[in-house]
């Protein structure tokens, strides 16, 4: 793993597996010989087998799976040599050959071979084995470094995030499978290639400046970077970039981790396109609105100076006892908890007394939010109450005049009233009396239809073009000698709303 962009360092494992070794010798003194000090002058576990048949190799390495084949130069039926020459057909195996003959011909062939190494027999036993042990330490050294290694490979092959070795001139040295399945690149196509290829333009220069800044320094970089894949999409990528150094600590490439942060960075960017519009909304929005906790502090809110009636500069934080009064803040603790315990929405409306000592008038619906939290909104209704007051206060007003209108009505003369477009839109008992008619029979009709009596329909006032002549009021004189009398009435605006027409015997 890399710890600080300074080296790479391999874990190696603390558990040490025993050694297989299978010693092949026809000198079965020497087996039990080699045996013995390997297991008594080692500090190391060894699961060594033996045999005395070389033919017997085969079988025993597809059965045992060995780490190192030890065997001996001479032997009847096959040889050292030979046996090397048949398994490294299909074998990599460690391979250490024991011979008391120390020709070079057998070494050279030996070598080409691929053998691991080769000691000779007629060293006294105590060199012999310090150096057998010091060989076969070695391999089993090196193999383990391999292992590692294989490992190492494996994981940066398989990683979830792509990987890109450079060298110092950003030359591109390695990427894994998951460089080529984000960017659609295969290796061949990147390797020797800058890494430039997958620049977009549309990175900010300061990030390649910051990136430099830390690399040059030989300390490890982390960034967002806006990337182009091989098909021109763009892609964003988190990426985390470190120096590599070799033993002269010196930097010799640069490794680095991208994660495709492509489907999180839109989703972030339609997050905040979400909340500008909800903050769009709530700002059009007159109410007050709080979030508070089960405690009353107050964790956020939305509203003027002057509409939130107190004179803390900054309420935010604050328990809600803290900035308003005692009555207040109780009864908003009250429709609270009521909403957290209940789990419905509150709701009520309250009255406070400015300082100037005008009321105001507030509805508050109080929506529990999870099992800590409230969402307060309150609207101030203040205008909407005076103005109900004051309807209320116009429909006393206009009751007052119906009702004197109607004892108006009501009087001991006869009366029709006619509206603008000459509907009779009333009449009173006395006119009904006189002229013998039920008021349903005429109320809604027009005047001219239902002229009462007839001789009126061509004479009456209401005919003549110039209604100012008779705005005072007009007299008509019937053949059955009834007099007709009609007056306009006005609206507020002093136009003419309708006629009362008055009849006299």
């Amino acid at each position: 793993m890399i710890e600080n962009g300074e080296n790479i360092q391999v874990e190696v494992r603390k558990y040490q597996k025993p050694i297989k070794i299978l010693h092949v010798d026809d000198d079965e003194d020497f087996l039990k010989i080699t045996k013995m000090y390997l297991e008594k002058h080692t500090n190391r576990l060894f699961d060594l087998h033996t045999t005395t048949d070389s033919l017997k190799v085969e079988s025993m390495i597809e059965k045992y799976h060995y780490d190192i084949i030890l065997s001996d130069y001479d032997m009847p039926e096959m040889d050292g040599l030979t046996l090397l020459k048949t398994l490294r057909r299909t074998q990599d195996i460690p391979f250490i050959i024991l011979t008391g003959k120390g020709r070079e011909e057998i070494v050279i062939q030996a070598l080409n071979l691929g053998v691991n190494y080769y000691l000779q027999k007629n060293h006294d036993f105590k060199t012999l084995f310090t150096e057998l042990s010091h060989y076969i330490q070695q391999i089993v050294e090196t193999k383990q470094k391999e292992n590692e290694i294989e490992k190492l490979s494996l994981v940066v092959e398989q990683s979830s995030a792509s990987i890109v070795v450079t060298d110092i001139n950003t030359k591109i040295e390695y990427v894994n499978r998951k460089f080529s399945e984000v960017t659609g690149y295969i290796p061949i196509e990147v390797l020797g290639k800058d890494v430039s290829i997958l620049k977009s333009g549309l990175t900010p220069h300061e990030t390649y400046k910051s990136l430099w800044k830390a690399l040059l320094a030989g300390k490890e970089w982390e960034g967002i970077f806006l990337n182009k894949k091989k098909k021109d999409e763009l892609f964003w990528v988190q990426s985390r970039i470190s120096p590599l150094r070799n033993t002269k600590g010196e930097t010799t490439h640069y490794i680095s981790t991208h994660e495709d942060i492509t489907q999180r960075m839109e989703m972030e960017r339609e997050l905040t396109k979400i909340q500008d519009q909800n903050k769009a909304m709530l700002n059009a929005i007159p109410d007050l609105i709080f979030y508070m906790s089960k405690e009353g502090r107050i964790l956020s809110y939305k509203g003027s100076q002057n509409d939130l009636l107190t004179d803390s500069p900054d309420i935010l934080g604050k328990l809600v006892n803290e900035v308003l009064d005692k009555e207040a803040a109780a009864k908003i603790m009250f429709y609270n908890q009521k909403a957290l315990q209940s789990g419905e929405m509150q709701c009520y409306e309250d009255v406070i007394k400015m300082r100037d000592g005008q009321l105001r008038y507030y509805e508050a619906r109080v929506i529990p939010s999870g099992k800590d939290t409230v969402l307060r909104i309150v609207r101030n209704i203040s205008d909407w109450k005076f103005a109900k007051k004051e309807l209320e206060q116009a429909n006393i007003l206009l009751k007052e005049k119906h009702s004197q209108f109607e004892q108006i009505l009501n009087a001991a003369t006869p009366l029709k009233v006619v509206s603008n477009e000459f509907i009779i839109t009333h009449v009173n008992d006395d006119y009904c009396s006189l002229f013998q008619v039920k008021k349903e029979e005429i109320i809604g009709k027009n005047c001219f239809d239902e002229a009462i009596p007839q001789c009126f329909t061509n004479k009456c006032p209401l005919k003549s073009s110039d209604k100012s002549s008779f705005k005072q009021g007009s007299n008509l004189k019937s053949s059955v000698e009834t007099f007709m009398k009609v007056s306009p009435y006005y609206n507020l605006n002093g136009e003419i709303n309708g006629y009362i027409e008055s009849f006299e015997s």
